[in-house]
């Protein structure tokens, strides 16, 4: 790589501007500077995650920040989506049981849900279950996709 750039601005070696992002993967990853040397109509290359795909204890983890739920002191929730997460899709789905019982756990001690569930157990249970469940299943099917194009 030959990336010559300082500055954000115009780049004369590629024919465009640059920002400080743009300038720091020209120089640091090859795919970005051999995507600007070939010229604008090549689609610009995905970045990499760290984590090929979207593990399920991270994915239920945001899921129930987004309805409003947040860590507490002294709760067990991050060490079980770091577990989770370990286990992956499939692990996850052989523990539903489990991962279900921690959720109705954490639900009676903190009063969410609890008028919910003293009135239809069974209904929340297994509206926590399905939850848990479309969480796996959307960490399985970005798993099968990063697979997918690995190997093509």
């Amino acid at each position: 790589m030959n990336c010559q750039c300082t500055n954000p601005g115009y780049c004369e070696k590629h024919q465009r501007y640059k920002s400080d992002r743009m300038i720091y993967l020209c120089q640091t990853n090859p795919a970005y500077f051999e995507h600007w040397e070939k010229g604008p109509t090549q689609p610009a290359p995905k970045p990499k995650r760290k984590v090929p795909y979207k593990l399920p204890g991270n994915i239920l983890h945001n899921r129930l920040m987004h309805l409003g739920f947040n860590f507490r002191e002294g709760c067990p929730c991050e060490d079980r989506m770091t577990k989770m997460n370990l286990w992956g899709p499939e692990g996850c789905k052989e523990r539903i049981d489990e991962i279900t019982e921690w959720l109705l756990e954490s639900a009676e001690k903190t009063n969410i849900l609890t008028n919910l569930l003293s009135r239809i157990p069974f209904l929340g249970k297994q509206a926590i279950r399905l939850f848990i469940l479309d969480c796996i299943q959307e960490s399985q099917e970005d798993k099968n996709e990063y697979l997918r194009i690995k190997n093509l």
